[in-house]
């Protein structure tokens, strides 16, 4: 319980680890590797990097343990990482399926036993769309 101070910081990096935004990075084609594509509107180089799927299956895992260790106490970043999961879930992004599945069951958890009216309707407006999802896969 401790721990629960570090959330806002620890969670939000998470979350972001997860996002589409994480996918695609730009740099300078001499700053990465060789999958550089010239740009012809300035001449310079951008690279493509590879989706990181290690540090997502990391994040994935990090949210499991922090919703299943903190149980209400991880309530407030339950709805966001519902929808940042489910992104993750519905666009296959090669993370272990597994993995996503057991982050998304310890975050539904948290919203299923919190008091609040706000995880609750959530839970009844996410259920639906989770199954879905997973019947899909």
């Amino acid at each position: 319980e401790q721990f629960v101070t570090f959330l806002p910081q620890f969670v939000p990096h998470l979350l972001k680890c997860i996002t589409p935004e994480c996918d695609l990075h730009q740099g300078k084609g001499n700053d990465m590797d060789n999958d550089a594509a010239a740009d012809d509107n300035n001449n310079e180089s951008y690279t493509k990097v590879w989706i990181d799927i290690e540090s997502k299956r990391i994040a994935c895992s990090a949210i499991t343990e922090l919703a299943s260790m903190l149980g209400m106490s991880f309530a407030p970043y339950v709805e966001e990482s519902f929808f940042a999961l489910m992104h993750l879930l519905q666009n296959n992004n090669n993370v272990s399926l597994p993995v996503v599945c057991r982050a998304l069951a310890a975050a539904f958890h948290c919203a299923c036993i919190t008091t609040s009216q706000q995880q609750q309707s959530l839970v009844k407006k996410v259920f639906p769309l989770l199954v879905s999802i997973i019947c899909q896969q």
